[in-house]
């Protein structure tokens, strides 16, 4: 009988060791899988921080863009409304320099009228 109650022994202690290795083996698997899920997580966000320095870094630049671009059009209003005021100021001195060209040829008329006269 002892050595029926020993081979029943042995073949329970044998069931649980496969069983064991079974569930150790399966959770060996699962435990594979989510250390590769993890590694391409963890490679996907290192690809999304890469390109997030990208695009901030491009927007950086291209607020520099922006504020050159701001400053450029801020000088040349600038610069139009000085040119405006320039060509208000020449157009007032054409129109004096007219007017002095007609107060000189009216007072050389009287002059020569009164050279005439003479």
């Amino acid at each position: 009988m002892k050595k029926k109650e020993y081979k029943a022994q042995m073949n329970s202690i044998l069931e649980f060791l496969v069983r064991d290795s079974t569930d150790k083996l399966e959770l060996k698997a699962k435990l594979d899988k989510e250390r590769e899920e993890a590694e391409r997580q963890i490679s996907k966000r290192v690809e999304l921080q890469e390109r997030v320095h990208s695009l901030e870094a491009r927007l950086r630049t291209l607020s520099e863009i922006e504020a050159r671009f701001e400053q450029e059009r801020e000088l040349k209003y600038k610069a139009e409304e000085s040119l405006g005021e320039q060509l208000t100021e020449n157009e007032k001195l054409e129109r004096t320099i007219a007017e002095l060209q007609k107060k000189n040829a009216k007072l050389q008329k009287k002059l020569e009228i009164s050279e005439e006269s003479k």
